[in-house]
């Protein structure tokens, strides 16, 4: 079974439909970064995978049975009497089939004296980088690095699996900050880098250590991202946000009489 960083990146050089890849992506954001299997405890609902990918449930299952047959996933479903009684839900499995050019199988096959290759050294390719890029500020040092790696992975425990809420279930908790970057995550357009969502949680947990309402780190945040700064700014936004003076309210003029004013 391939890890999760190889199948995502077959799944982009995949020529499956742009929603079908969207799913297969998504259903891997629980797998596990080596072994790429998803624990039984972080298998996602039906319910959760419509959420997150915003398909219907016609859509959904549309693009499930293409992932199934060209042999990107497999799921197996539990009997009726078990989802009744248990809750028990399908099992996802990923996969990168034998005649993708990911394939662990065929790369292992490939020898050093192909011919195709004979005679050509590979070249490291170096990025250039701009001094704005926030990668080259800081954002990638191993402590966010890893962090970043932890939160995306603590994210895929929370709330994937659909348990029925008994009436003496404990009111909602204060948000944490893995909460608040899981929202931010959901919000952008594409998963970002690991350190800098490492980063990005350092802060945010720094903020809640404050006492700050995490009603207006979320203000700051959406702010933050329109303005797509670096994630050293955002406290600055977040105080920006919460601080900021209110709009002056407009003066009405004051009614005068027009026989005050003799006019009639």
């Amino acid at each position: 079974m391939p890890g999760r960083f190889e199948y995502e990146r077959a799944i982009r050089r995949s020529g499956l439909p742009p929603l079908a890849r969207l799913l297969a992506l998504t259903i891997a954001t629980w797998a596990d970064l080596d072994t790429g299997v998803i624990p039984l405890e972080h298998q996602p609902a039906q319910s959760v995978l419509l959420e997150a990918t915003g398909l219907s449930k016609s859509a959904f299952l549309n693009h499930r049975t293409t992932l199934v047959k060209e042999g990107w996933i497999s799921f197996e479903s539990p009997s009726p009497d078990r989802a009744r009684r248990e809750h028990a839900q399908n099992v996802y499995s990923i996969h990168i089939p034998a005649r993708s050019p990911d394939d662990p199988a065929s790369l292992k096959a490939r020898s050093p004296r192909d011919p195709a290759k004979k005679g050509k050294t590979p070249q490291k390719v170096t990025e250039a980088r701009s001094p704005d890029d926030p990668a080259s500020k800081g954002a990638r040092s191993p402590d966010d690095l890893e962090l970043g790696r932890q939160t995306t992975q603590r994210l895929g425990r929370q709330a994937t699996t659909r348990v029925p809420t008994s009436p003496s279930s404990p009111a909602t908790t204060t948000p944490t900050a893995q909460t608040i970057v899981g929202e931010w995550i959901g919000r952008a357009p594409k998963r970002p880098p690991s350190a800098v969502v490492g980063q990005v949680a350092r802060i945010v947990a720094e903020l809640l250590a404050e006492d700050l309402d995490p009603d207006d780190i979320r203000r700051g945040m959406a702010r933050w991202m329109q303005r797509g700064l670096h994630p050293s700014t955002l406290p600055s936004v977040v105080n920006e946000v919460m601080n900021a003076a209110p709009p002056p309210t407009a003066r009405r003029a004051h009614y005068t009489d027009p026989a005050e004013r003799g006019i009639f």
